[in-house]
């Protein structure tokens, strides 16, 4: 729907100099598009408080529905998310609910730990280290299996079915443990 027919990594939320997005907008062109690493698209997804740079390179769609924004997601070759005052951020879940990578800021300790523990993504302190990452999850080898590792942990930590069975087994050890004396 939206002619973009190249690689591209996406970016879903507020457009706001509180979520870094003015550092992800430099190193985005700096990187992919003036050196050429990496997908030379930026589909950004959201309200903007901030201008957007104009670039042909950057296509900022606004609010989407959720069938445009779960396809977009996993049309990407990875999501980006350059905040540094996230806790864990549910668009990191989405992205690896469809197999995809994430990169993320490094200086943000939860991104970075999530990205460690699933062996999902990358996390970058400087635009030197964006750049290696942002070439490493280029490849559509790599890309795949990070994916696949994002699939995976979000299967057996965050999947309905799995809160669902962890929440019946809390439920069942708090009435066998303290309900009895509550004389119910």
């Amino acid at each position: 729907n939206y002619d973009i027919k190249d690689d591209f990594i996406i970016y879903v939320g507020r457009i706001d100099p509180s979520k870094n997005c003015e550092q992800l907008f430099e190193y985005f062109l700096n990187v992919n598009v003036k050196k050429g690493v990496g997908p030379q698209h930026l589909v950004v997804l959201g309200k903007a408080t901030m201008d957007i740079p104009q670039s042909t390179n950057i296509h900022h769609l606004g609010f989407v529905d959720e069938a445009t924004k779960w396809s977009a997601i996993a049309a990407a070759q990875f999501l980006v998310m350059p905040s540094l005052y996230e806790s864990l951020s549910m668009v990191l879940l989405e992205a690896w609910a469809v197999s995809k990578p994430v990169l993320v800021n490094g200086n943000c300790k939860v991104l970075a730990q999530q990205c460690k523990k699933s062996n999902s993504g990358f996390y970058y302190k400087s635009i030197a280290e964006y750049e290696l990452f942002n070439d490493a999850l280029s490849s559509k080898h790599y890309s795949y299996i990070m994916g696949m590792n994002g699939y995976n942990f979000f299967q057996n930590n965050y999947d309905w079915n799995y809160i669902e069975k962890e929440y019946n087994q809390l439920l069942k050890f708090w009435i066998s443990s303290f309900a009895p004396s509550l004389n119910f």
